[in-house]
């Protein structure tokens, strides 16, 4: 079947040079495909005879990709702009973000405590507030009481085992007067009161206990066995050794010092000759400083326990061998009694004769401030027990 003619004239401008196609499927389901024309064409279809209308090719140019892209670089302009915009307005919205979240927390934590208020004030009927006044009354008065009863368990405690603790000490029984000063001095920690007779408990308990864990050896077996480890080069085995044998223990020195001792440092290495060996003995400065009528020299009575003993630099002659002994700082203390400082076995030396061991005792008392002596120490626990009490139960 032949096609009309074409009656349009397409309008000035280049039409498509390209071919234009088409494809059509039929009812029958044959495919029909050509191209189009410049006029509308009639096909009929070769299997069922059906005729089909196509359109012409499009008598108009196609678009031009130049309007594309204006208008895509203006859309890109303008939300570059509105993205700087709002860059510049951000702060503007944060801060009323955070003001209206400030303001929401507010006003949702006002209402939370009001809500509380309220459930407490409903909770609180008048027989629950009674209720709960007995109660606390009841509880508090309860404390009281078990404190009062505590602290006058301490006090008896305290009275008696200092009694026990100078009994055993006047029979020569060492390991009774530390357990018993031991007592009283955990029943002194309860009890937490300064009274005058206090301290001189104190010290007798650390002094019998000292005593009861002094250092098996001396001072110069000690060096000697260190030296022996030393010559071997085996520093691990004299550390294990040390451990051992030694730490935690007490060792008690009797020392002298110059009298106008000035030392710039927080410790005082103590020399002590020994098999032309030095072994410095680290003290603390603030336990050296003690008032003596002896023009050039200070006699000392001081204990603590061992903490370590290594290799040290002797500070003008390297070639001098040469040990310090360091302490457990806590532990350092001076002697203070006369009765436990018979088992030390002291003797006062020909260089001394101003400052003998009773002396020694007295100047130290008065540095650490105790008042009474030992062998008075029990009629003041006794006399004063009765007017502690008192005090303890007002408090």
């Amino acid at each position: 079947m032949s096609s009309p003619p074409s009656t349009t004239e397409p309008p000035s401008g280049k039409s498509q040079a390209q071919l234009e196609s088409y494809e059509i499927r039929c009812i029958c389901g044959q495919s029909l495909t050509g191209a189009r024309d410049l006029s509308p064409q009639l096909i009929e279809c070769p299997q069922c005879r059906w005729e089909w209308f196509i359109l012409p090719k499009s008598p108009y140019p196609a678009p031009s990709d130049e309007k594309e892209k204006r208008k895509k670089k203006k859309l890109r302009d303008k939300r570059r702009k509105e993205f700087f915009r709002n860059l510049a307005l951000s702060p503007v919205y944060l801060l009323q973000f955070f003001y209206k979240l400030s303001k929401q927390l507010v006003f949702f934590t006002l209402a939370k405590i009001k809500s509380i208020c309220q459930s407490i004030i409903r909770f609180f009927t008048p027989f629950r507030i009674v209720f709960t006044l007995i109660s606390l009354f009841l509880v508090v008065t309860l404390f009281v009481m078990v404190n009062n009863s505590r602290l006058t368990s301490a006090i008896k405690t305290l009275r008696d085992e200092s009694q026990l603790g100078q009994s055993a000490l006047q029979k020569k029984d060492l390991a009774q007067a530390a357990s018993h000063y031991a007592k009283a001095k955990l029943a002194l920690d309860i009890i937490q009161t300064k009274e005058p007779y206090h301290l001189d408990i104190e010290y007798l308990a650390r002094e019998t206990f000292a005593l009861t864990h002094l250092v098996q050896d001396d001072l110069i077996s000690i060096t000697r066995s260190a030296q022996d480890t030393a010559a071997r080069q085996s520093r691990s085995e004299w550390e294990s050794l040390f451990r051992y044998r030694y730490r935690s223990k007490w060792l008690i020195m009797d020392v002298t010092l110059p009298h106008d001792l000035q030392v710039q440092t927080d410790s005082y290495y103590h020399p002590v000759w020994i098999d032309q060996q030095v072994i410095f003995l680290e003290l603390p400065v603030s336990l050296l400083q003690t008032e003596s009528s002896a023009s050039s020299k200070v006699r000392l009575i001081i204990a603590g326990e061992l903490s370590s003993m290594e290799p040290h630099d002797h500070p003008f002659n390297e070639s001098v061998g040469c040990w310090k002994i360091s302490f457990t700082k806590e532990s350092l203390f001076l002697w203070a009694h006369d009765t436990t400082a018979t088992y030390l076995l002291l003797d006062d030396g020909p260089w001394l004769k101003t400052d003998s061991l009773s002396d020694t005792l007295t100047r130290q008392r008065q540095t650490i401030g105790i008042t009474t002596n030992s062998s008075t120490a029990n009629s003041s626990t006794s006399s004063s027990s009765n007017v502690a009490e008192p005090k303890t139960s007002s408090k």
